[in-house]
């Protein structure tokens, strides 16, 4: 029920859920990118290794009276890319 509410209700695709979590005064919903769909920012090539990452909370529309947050592990990405410019 809960993919089906983040993509109908919440607008949130391409992305999949990992958990949800009831926490106090709420909800939290945890999704991640795809292995296959991260990409480096520079040149949009695949070929990146994942270096550690930052953890993003985004505040959504409730649910009733209940606060909703997505939260999302962005990956810090370095590129592999022959033709990147950011490959030094």
């Amino acid at each position: 029920m809960s993919a089906g509410l983040l993509y109908h209700i919440l607008g949130v695709r391409g992305y999949r859920l990992v958990k949800e979590k009831i926490v106090s005064g709420g909800m939290e919903f945890h999704i991640a990118l795809e292995r296959y769909k991260v990409c480096c920012p520079e040149c949009g090539s695949t070929n990146v290794w994942l270096k550690g990452g930052l953890e993003r909370r985004f505040r959504s529309v409730p649910i009733g009276r209940k606060k909703t947050m997505i939260v999302l592990f962005v990956p810090r990405v370095h590129c592999q890319g022959s033709n990147c410019p950011c490959v030094q």
